[in-house]
Order: C-alpha cells, then structure tokens, then sequence
C-alpha cells in the first residue's frame, strides 16, 4: 500500500442558525467568518464549520465537503462553487484541489488549480474533470512551496509543508450516512461529511470488527496516525484505549479504513 499524503489533525468548532441568507453572504462568510442575515426566510438550515488544518509534510491535506449546497427550498442535490468554499484570497497562486472519484482514484490531474488571469486569481477546472459536490472527498494542497511540484498526489513528495490555515465550510445543513465497512484485506477512502465529529466505532455501519484500522493525517508528518481495533475498544497511536465517548474524527475530515 501506498498513500504518503499525510497531514490533518484540526480543531473545530460548529454553528448553525435559521436560514437568512443568500449565496453571495454565504461566500462572503468566508473571509468575514461569521453568517450575515438577508430579507429572505427560507425552510432550511445554514451551518458554518471552521477547521484548522494542518498539512503533511508534502502539503497535502486530506478533507471532505461537509455542506450541501446552498439551496434556499431545501434541496441537497447541485454542484458547489469551489470559490464558495476555498476563497481566492486565502489562498496562494499554484493552490491545488484534488477529488477522489467514487471508487477512491484520482483522474490523473488536479481538478482545480488556482491561476492568475488578467491579473486576479481563478480556479481553473481541469477539462472534463468533474465539478465539486457535497459530500467529495479530496486532497487539498496551498500554493507558494518549494520543491518538486508534481501533479500526482500519490507521488508527491519533496515540498515544504503549507502553512497553517483555517478551512471555514458554509452552506446548508448535510447528514452523515455510514458507509459499509468495505472488502476484507482493502484500504478504503472515508469521509466524516457531517457537520458533528464522530467516534471511531461510528465509522461504518455495523461497527468495526478486531484487527480494523483508522489512519488519518499527521501534521507535518509522512505518516498517518493509525488506530486499531482489538477485540474490546480502539487503541490510538500510542497505545492508549479510546473510550467510546471520545470522537476523534473531526467533520469534514477524510482518512483511509482498513477492514481486516
């Protein structure tokens, strides 16, 4: 197995509040941090979800979308502006977005990249590549490293870590389903596309059976944090137990499941 990306451990916070808003607050919510109140009163939820990020040592950071997109009927279907969620103004030129397809590979290029044209800075969709949407998963790498770039995640290797940022997702409301708990033997993509942190045993549905892992990014770091299941509770990293009340996926996280 090989996935060298590493980098998420974040702190976060969630508010939600009834829905008076409008697409443009929502992405001026971005920058200003925090939900302005517009004339119109529709029949869902708004939720704001700040998370500091911290990358890898290649820069990657490995998250989801965890907001539908704005609809102010209460529809959870439709495509998210990328610039909604990741402001050009926080990020640097050269910026990187990723989305894993449903079966966990990359189409073989970044699906945006942040480039300068006519003098401000865009997100350029990769041809043919498919448009961001809730619930995705994807690597997420800053601009302005050193190093090699390359555009392969999986191969990423030799670039100064980005620096450390604040990830504010808004938008409307969205619920987390569990997935199944994979193949036996397989390394599988999951995501924690809810607006809550949730427990290790809350993963999948079912649960997790002796000998599953959890590996999820540690700052600064080419390795993961991996925790393990044995026959009585999760152990982390360093071996200590983790009790059933602790929730140590954040929302809008990302990491790998390992079914034994």
């Amino acid at each position: 197995m090989c996935f060298r990306m590493c980098g998420n451990e974040a702190r976060w916070t969630y508010k939600e509040t009834k829905m008076k808003v409008t697409v443009a607050m929502l992405a001026g919510l971005m920058a200003a941090g925090f939900l302005s109140a517009a004339s119109v009163t529709g029949n869902n939820h708004a939720v704001v979800v700040q998370k500091e990020i911290r990358a890898s040592s290649t820069g990657w950071q490995f998250i989801c979308v965890p907001v539908n997109a704005f609809d102010i009927t209460g529809g959870t279907g439709g495509s998210i502006d990328v610039t909604s969620l990741f402001p050009t103004s926080i990020y640097n030129e050269g910026a990187q977005i990723s989305i894993l397809a449903e079966d966990g590979t990359f189409g073989g290029k970044p699906n945006y990249t942040l480039t300068m044209q006519d003098g401000a800075l865009t997100w350029v969709q990769t041809e043919g590549a498919a448009a961001l949407k809730p619930g995705d998963i994807l690597w997420l790498k800053n601009g302005g490293t050193t190093g090699a770039e390359e555009s392969d995640v999986s191969t990423q290797s030799g670039d100064t870590a980005a620096a450390e940022t604040q990830i504010t997702y808004c938008g409307q409301a969205r619920t987390r389903t569990a997935p199944a708990r994979g193949t036996s033997g397989a390394m599988t993509p999951m995501k924690n596309d809810g607006a809550e942190a949730i427990g290790l045993s809350d993963i999948v549905e079912g649960g997790p059976q002796t000998g599953d892992q959890v590996l999820v990014i540690k700052a600064g770091s080419a390795n993961y944090l991996r925790y393990r299941r044995t026959k009585t509770a999760w152990k982390a990293p360093d071996g200590t137990t983790i009790a059933d009340t602790e929730k140590p996926i954040l929302a809008g996280e990302a990491f790998y499941y390992y079914a034994k």
